[in-house]
């Protein structure tokens, strides 16, 4: 009996322990320890050099995570891991205002990791880059998509309305973003852009509807623009800051909990073998 006993407790061992937060972390099978472990590492060690601004190092670790190989035991996990990086790249190269490496990862989020929690503000992220990327048309598209299905869930829609009005105003089409830029103030008042916006406003209603507006006046509708775009950038950035230090308090939880969990049942091991192996001296002796 007790030799069945040690080894159904030696085989729980080599079964991978997963965590207890379902919402953190999806559940796969029992053959990704490896995996698992190493793209948790990566992906925390790149979050913290994203939170502390070291991007080179922050991109080397998300890259690795991308260049990881698929396995046919693991591939979910990778898969997993793979979906966050293309996210927190995307994030990278918006910092870096290399917004066509930022649409690409975003984009590659929106077509083939659906199943990530990271999905819908991914979406959020692709229109706002194509817009600052001078593809506004499909911005406005993307941004459009994403507020009918996301932006009252997300608690994002007048960041999403401002941004398909930046479309609107760098397609110099200023009826629309006037449309979209009052439609803020009537729904959200208490918008933290809404000083901007009143100020975008004011100058948009000078620009003629019918004829085309000179040249001086461009020059200062763009840069009343690029000040509430970085105005904008600047709160969202703060915003992301404190989610990842979140995020990465709570994976290095997590990973304390596995590792007292894994000692918890290494001491076992040691102490049932010491218990058999007592029992079977004596039995040696008594025989």
């Amino acid at each position: 009996m007790t030799k069945w006993y040690v080894l159904f407790i030696f085989f729980i061992t080599l079964t991978p322990i997963t965590s207890t937060t379902q919402n953190s972390y999806p559940q796969y099978d029992n053959n990704e320890a490896y995996s698992s472990d190493a793209l948790n590492r990566l992906y925390i060690v790149g979050l913290q050099y994203l939170n502390n601004n070291e991007l080179t190092q922050a991109e080397i670790s998300f890259r690795s995570i991308i260049a990881f190989p698929f396995r046919s035991k693991d591939w979910r996990t990778t898969r997993y891991y793979k979906g966050k990086a293309h996210f927190y790249l995307g994030d990278i190269y918006f910092i870096q205002k290399r917004y066509d490496k930022a649409v690409y990862n975003y984009q590659q989020i929106v077509q083939e990791y659906a199943e990530i929690e990271e999905y819908s503000y991914a979406l959020y992220k692709l229109g706002r880059s194509l817009i600052l990327n001078k593809e506004e048309s499909r911005g406005i598209e993307v941004l459009k998509d994403y507020n009918y299905n996301y932006g009252t869930k997300d608690q994002n829609a007048d960041n999403t309305l401002y941004w398909i009005a930046q479309g609107y105003i760098g397609a110099e089409n200023y009826n629309a973003a006037l449309q979209i830029l009052h439609q803020i103030l009537r729904d959200f008042p208490n918008s933290g852009m809404a000083y901007d916006i009143r100020i975008l406003i004011a100058k948009l209603e000078t620009a003629p509807s019918s004829s085309p507006i000179s040249q001086n006046l461009k020059q200062n509708i763009q840069r009343d623009v690029d000040n509430s775009r970085k105005t904008m950038n600047t709160i969202a950035e703060e915003k992301e800051l404190v989610d990842r230090i979140k995020q990465v308090l709570t994976l290095k939880e997590q990973l304390l909990h596995l590792k007292e969990r894994k000692l918890n049942l290494l001491e076992s091991i040691g102490q049932t073998r010491a218990k058999t192996l007592k029992e079977k001296n004596i039995n040696i002796t008594i025989d």
